[in-house]
């Protein structure tokens, strides 16, 4: 089934969570506490969110993603 860019998923659960808490003011270091995660996990999904939404920082990230709909 070929997926068109509309219907393709660009984010990952976790990174749209991750994101979202970031957007309502969650500091980097109450994420992992908050979604049950290691820091070492967190770091690689901010990765793996920088990568896909072509950004530098994660805060220009979550605004990308708000721009594009995605949280």
């Amino acid at each position: 089934m070929n997926l068109t860019p509309s219907t393709k998923r660009i984010l990952s659960f976790s990174e749209q969570q991750v994101l979202q808490l970031i957007s309502e003011g969650c500091s980097i270091e109450e994420i992992p506490v908050v979604l049950l995660l290691s820091p070492y996990t967190l770091e690689t999904i901010e990765h793996n969110i920088s990568k896909k939404l072509n950004t530098y920082y994660i805060t220009e990230a979550v605004q990308k993603a708000r721009v594009m709909n995605l949280i």
